[in-house]
């Protein structure tokens, strides 16, 4: 009897090392996805920004924008 207890707890505590592993996994993989979105982000971020660069170097004047900043004031 104290064998098969025994036995039970064991196989409890590999399902819930089972578990956790799988866990673990899947919280790595999220933050790995997250990670490459804003890498991707500044990446295009940095894209913009050298493209403005460029513009106002050759244009001598700042892009146009398509927002008000300050609506509130209108």
């Amino acid at each position: 009897m104290v064998a098969f207890a025994e036995a039970q707890v064991e196989q409890l505590r590999v399902q819930a090392q089972a578990k956790m592993v799988k866990k673990i996994a899947m919280k790595r993989q999220r933050s790995e996805e997250k990670r490459a979105a804003a890498e991707a982000r500044r990446n295009r971020d940095a894209e913009r920004t050298a493209a403005q660069t460029e513009y106002i170097r050759q244009t001598g004047q700042m892009p146009s924008t398509h927002y008000i900043c300050c609506g509130w004031l209108s």
